[in-house]
């Protein structure tokens, strides 16, 4: 699998999703794909959600970059799990994929792990997770 700062996870969740369930959702997703987290470049999310103070810490704490993005700039995403209930919530269709995929910052990306959905039976709220992969012409066919 893919080395150190290879990929960018986007990020969707609730207004009340602790740090603690950030944390196991990032973890989680990214055990699914075989990763550590030194594999991670940065997280990816609306720019509405960039500002929470849980998600600014968890980033500050792993010297993870943050990167927010506009519904605008995420509607124009292609992207395989495009949700109405999502859209009429954020104002586009995806936050976690589209996220991942424009936090790549180029045409050579591949969404490597599709939204997934983390809930915990102890705490509320649920958080969205996509990864994309960032591509080096080695990667490419």
């Amino acid at each position: 699998m893919k080395g150190a700062n290879s990929v960018w996870i986007g990020l969707g969740f609730q207004q009340g999703a602790s740090r603690r369930l950030l944390e196991a959702a990032i973890q989680q997703a990214l055990q699914s794909v075989e990763l550590a987290a030194t594999a991670v470049m940065g997280l990816a999310t609306l720019d509405r959600k960039a500002q929470d103070a849980d998600l600014l810490d968890l980033c500050h704490d792993r010297g993870w970059s943050l990167q927010s993005f506009t519904a605008e700039q995420l509607q124009n995403v292609v992207v395989p799990s495009a949700s109405n209930r999502v859209a009429s919530a954020t104002g586009t269709p995806s936050v976690a994929e589209a996220a991942a995929l424009l936090a790549c910052q180029s045409l050579a990306s591949q969404l490597l792990l599709p939204k997934q959905v983390f809930r915990s039976s102890d705490q509320p709220g649920a958080v969205t997770v996509a990864i994309a992969l960032v591509l080096t012409p080695g990667d490419l066919p």
